[in-house]
């Protein structure tokens, strides 16, 4: 009868000890979901035409045709990574490169990040401002187009992914992004 009581005891310990070397390694959530902003400014301030957006997928190995690393060095996507989480700008040719190899996958994984964060593919800025509902770890990356009547601006961005966050869009002759915390 002692036996089985520390039988019992040392599978207590031993849950306990496995429940403590498991945890050491998990990674909690900073916030589970949030808002990621953008907002399109002018560099002289003039009044921005009726300003679009659309989002569509995003094929990855589609960019490392557009940025090949014989040519663009071995890490530059890595690189070029880091900053989805603001949205890098590509040119509209590397969009319509990427564009044409979209496969079901990609519209598949769109579908569901709209459908999860209630976001529509596309829809117009409310001055110069739009917000995506985001999940924390939705880290897929899209194509983002912001359009006037004249002109379109392409965007590699995590448009549902992460925590509360704004970028900041200068639409100039070279439109840039610039990250605000």
């Amino acid at each position: 009868m002692r036996v089985n009581k520390w039988k019992g005891s040392l599978k207590v310990f031993l849950l306990l000890i496995l429940a403590a070397i498991t945890s050491s390694y998990a990674r909690s959530q900073a916030c589970g979901q949030g808002v990621f902003t953008i907002k399109v400014y002018t560099m002289n301030a003039s009044p921005l035409e009726r300003m679009s957006y659309e989002i569509f997928p995003l094929n990855y190995d589609s960019l490392k045709a557009v940025y090949p690393p014989e040519k663009y060095g071995e890490h530059y996507l890595d690189r070029f990574q880091y900053n989805w989480s603001r949205g890098t700008i590509i040119p509209s040719e590397h969009a319509t490169r990427v564009l044409d190899t979209v496969s079901e996958t990609t519209i598949g994984w769109l579908n569901r990040g709209l459908y999860h964060t209630k976001n529509k593919k596309s829809g117009f800025l409310k001055e110069g401002v739009v917000r995506f509902g985001t999940i924390e770890t939705y880290t897929v990356p899209y194509l983002l187009r912001l359009s006037t009547e004249s002109e379109s601006v392409w965007m590699v961005v995590h448009v549902f992914d992460g925590c509360d966050r704004t970028s900041i869009v200068l639409w100039d002759d070279r439109p840039q992004v610039v990250v605000r915390r």
